[in-house]
């Protein structure tokens, strides 16, 4: 059993849809498209990330979503962007790690709030499901 999907290129398989979280300026998309990924949806609150991810990403379809990650509602974006003949095939996604990164230091950046960001990323995970069967795929 496989999942079917619209859109089918060469290879007779459409191309993988995939969302990117923490988008930043598109390092992530970037790689994407370029491995033949089609990025439905990105997320970046950083106002000035999002104008650049604006500029470099502007001839995709890309739909960027500007704000506070913590403050969408991953099932409500995952039925936005996704319905039974489109499922997420990929989360791509790099929560902030300053915290983690300077922790080792006399536990400097324990109390960072940045390190809860990872618990949104498995909050967006369940949401999307990524390539697993859900109500939003269909079964061949």
């Amino acid at each position: 059993m496989g999942v079917v999907k619209k859109g089918k290129h060469s290879s007779g398989q459409s191309p993988l849809a995939c969302i990117d979280l923490f988008a930043g300026a598109g390092g992530f998309s970037l790689a994407a498209h370029r491995a033949g990924l089609t990025v439905k949806l990105a997320i970046e609150r950083d106002k000035h990330a999002c104008t650049t991810y604006r500029y470099n990403f502007r001839r995709r379809k890309t739909v960027l979503e500007e704000g506070d990650i913590t403050e969408m509602s991953p099932r409500a974006l995952a039925r936005r962007h996704f319905d039974q003949d489109n499922i997420c095939d990929l989360l791509l996604g790099g929560p902030p790690c300053q915290g983690f990164s300077i922790h080792r230091i006399n536990d400097a950046g324990v109390e960072d709030p940045r390190n809860h960001l990872i618990h949104t990323y498995f909050d967006f995970v369940r949401a999307f499901r990524p390539s697993q069967p859900n109500s939003m795929s269909r079964a061949a």
